[in-house]
């Protein structure tokens, strides 16, 4: 999703974290923002039969 998300839009994030316009973006009336949830969290309606505390730690620390 990296790859994909990185030339999306019509802002860029370089090194120094501040938000660049992109001219060449393929949309100019909207922009898309990707949001990251650590592991179990977000809207579920099922027990998480596949989730550990270990999951939650490799997903926080990075």
């Amino acid at each position: 999703m990296h790859l994909k998300s990185r030339n999306s839009g019509a802002h860029k994030v370089p090194d120094d974290n501040n938000p660049k316009f992109h001219p060449g973006s393929w949309n100019a009336n909207a922009d898309i923002f990707f949001i990251e949830q650590p592991t179990g969290g977000g809207f579920s309606a099922s027990f998480p039969t596949h989730f550990s505390i270990e999951h939650y730690r490799r997903s926080c620390c990075l």
